[in-house]
């Protein structure tokens, strides 16, 4: 009827995040810090971004900024399918 109206909106599901992500990689941030701070992401991430400078290595960003390396791991991860970080 008229008075009930149902929008629906269909979210594909995400593509799979890609191969691991060894201790030793270097990440590289591709968007502006600042940028990345002022959207919502986990408290993980936006934890360790202030530490991403394009000369520590996974196992470093971790011991910094006091943060399990599998957790660091994971946070790269999912900065890595949103194009905000490049593993060198």
């Amino acid at each position: 009827d008229d008075a009930n109206i149902v929008h629906l909106q269909y979210f594909p599901p995400r593509k799979v995040q890609g191969p691991p992500i060894p201790d030793y990689v270097v990440p590289v941030l591709l968007k502006h810090e600042s940028e990345l701070q002022s959207l919502d992401w986990d408290l993980t991430i936006n934890w360790i971004v202030p530490h991403i400078n394009g000369i520590k290595y996974v196992k470093h960003i971790a011991e910094s900024s006091k943060v399990d390396p599998e957790m660091v791991r994971a946070a790269l991860r999912v900065l890595r399918q949103y194009h905000a970080v490049a593993c060198v």
